[in-house]
C-alpha cells in the first residue's frame, strides 16, 4: 500500500489566540496530524505579522503541539509589510521544513 500524503492548512495565525495551549486552532492542528496528516502548512496571510512575532508563534506552535515534530510544517507568508521572506526564514530557524 502506498502511503498518502495529507495536507492541513488552518486559518490564518492572526486567528490563532495567544495562549495556543487552549486554542481551537491549536487542536485542530492536533487533530489533523492524530488522523494523518503528513504535511501542516501554518498562514499569515494577512502578512501582518514581524520575524520575531512569527518565528515565537511558530516556537509556541511546537510547544502546544509536540506531534508537529512527526510530520513537515510549512508555511505561507503574505508580504503586506514586505517581511515575507524574512519571516519565512525565522519559521526555518524554528524548525519548520517546508
Amino acid at each position: 500500500m502506498s502511503q498518502v500524503s495529507v495536507q492541513v492548512s488552518p486559518p490564518s495565525v492572526l486567528q490563532y489566540q495567544r495562549y495556543l495551549r487552549f486554542s481551537p486552532r491549536a487542536a485542530t492542528v492536533k487533530a489533523a496530524v492524530d488522523a494523518g496528516a503528513t504535511t501542516v502548512t501554518v498562514c499569515d496571510t494577512a502578512g501582518l505579522m514581524l520575524p520575531a512575532e512569527f518565528a515565537q508563534f511558530i516556537k509556541e506552535l511546537y510547544e502546544a503541539v509536540p506531534e508537529l515534530k512527526t510530520v513537515h510544517i510549512g508555511v505561507s507568508c503574505c508580504n503586506a509589510l514586505s517581511m515575507a521572506d524574512a519571516c519565512a526564514i525565522a519559521a526555518v530557524a524554528e524548525g519548520v521544513t517546508e
